[in-house]
């Protein structure tokens, strides 16, 4: 399957929105891991601990926060 690179990246087009909703999810991604929200109670802590620990345990894991943090091809 060949994969093709949209010509229309200007604003609305479907690559721009791709890039919009990835940076979204990354961002909301990052905030969950980085910081302590009081109402996800215990269970929300033990999520977030684990995610930390899978962070810097499994090398699959760092290469795609790092991928996502320097900002994905499209």
């Amino acid at each position: 399957m060949t994969q093709t690179i949209p010509t229309d990246t200007g604003p609305g087009s479907r690559a721009t929105h791709r890039i919009d909703c990835e940076a979204v999810r990354f961002s909301w991604w990052m905030t969950t891991i980085l910081h302590r929200f009081p109402e996800t109670g215990e269970f929300g802590q033990r999520i977030q601990e684990a995610e930390l620990n899978y962070l810097v345990h499994f090398k699959a894991a760092s290469t795609a926060l790092a991928e996502n943090y320097v900002g994905l091809p499209y």
